[in-house]
């Protein structure tokens, strides 16, 4: 019998509400976390990642943002959504003058050179996990998570704010 593409190891498609039954509640089928869209079975740690696992918020579901932002308090930040995370990456400055700042000249050019430096935080703390899930051997890729991501945008609700312990990170 041949597999089809959807069932084929690393093939698997799911969307959100089917990843959400992934949660660890029926150990009769398999744990999964996703990060960035990317289906990983941590079944082997059900301790953590199980009911009652100091990881469990993060089962059945694609909580990108927390991993990245390490807020990890409530619901909302338990969530793909990536809009606002590299506020946390942008520079904090006292030292502008009131004059320069009202000419809006050196801030703009700071501004645009600080975004691609913030992207460039996001990317590499994005990097750290998805390198540590994709490259630790014990939690086996198992697919992708299907979401219409205009759609998703359109319909969600404003990001959630980033937490203290992401705000102190600002560089």
């Amino acid at each position: 019998s041949s597999s089809s593409p959807s069932s084929a190891p690393g093939h698997l498609v799911l969307t959100d509400a089917q990843l959400a039954r992934h949660d660890g509640s029926d150990p009769s089928i398999p744990l999964y976390i996703a990060i960035n869209g990317t289906i990983y079975d941590v079944s082997s740690g059900r301790s953590f990642y199980g009911p009652g696992g100091p990881y469990a918020h993060f089962a059945g579901r694609d909580a990108t943002r927390a991993w990245v932002t390490e807020c990890f308090e409530g619901p909302e930040q338990w969530t793909h959504d990536m809009r606002g995370v590299h506020e946390m990456f942008m520079p904090k400055y006292m030292d502008e003058t009131l004059e320069e700042a009202a000419a809006g000249k050196s801030a703009d050019r700071r501004r645009v050179r600080d975004e691609e430096e913030a992207q460039k935080g996001v990317e590499k703390a994005l990097k750290h996990w998805v390198d540590f899930f994709g490259g630790s051997g014990k939690y086996e890729l198992v697919g992708k998570v299907e979401r219409d991501q205009k759609a998703w945008e359109q319909a969600a609700p404003d990001p959630p704010k980033l937490c203290e312990k992401a705000l102190k990170k600002k560089p």
